[in-house]
């Protein structure tokens, strides 16, 4: 749990998971994933390999989930990991 309350020290990925939730279910393939990617830069105002660090955190944390489907990746929040979160409270 440490690791998960380390990585949502910042705000910034604070935003970026509710941002992945909020835009779950919304076609995001192709040309969606990086219109998505570069929708949140701008959003969160952040340089795109910022933003690439601050994934990678919160994926090491277990906070989201990415797989790679072809050259585009596809992150979703893990659920599963925020019910244990809610449940610790």
């Amino acid at each position: 749990m440490a690791k998960v309350f380390k990585a949502l020290g910042c705000g910034q990925r604070i935003r970026i998971v509710q941002m992945l939730r909020e835009w779950e279910g919304i076609d995001t393939c192709c040309d969606g994933v990086l219109k998505a990617f570069t929708r949140m830069c701008d959003e969160i105002e952040v340089s795109r390999s910022t933003l690439s660090h601050h994934f990678k955190e919160l994926e090491n944390a277990g906070l989201i989930v990415c797989e790679r489907q072809g050259q585009a990746m596809q992150c979703k929040v893990n659920e599963e990991l925020l019910a244990k979160m809610k449940d610790f409270f």
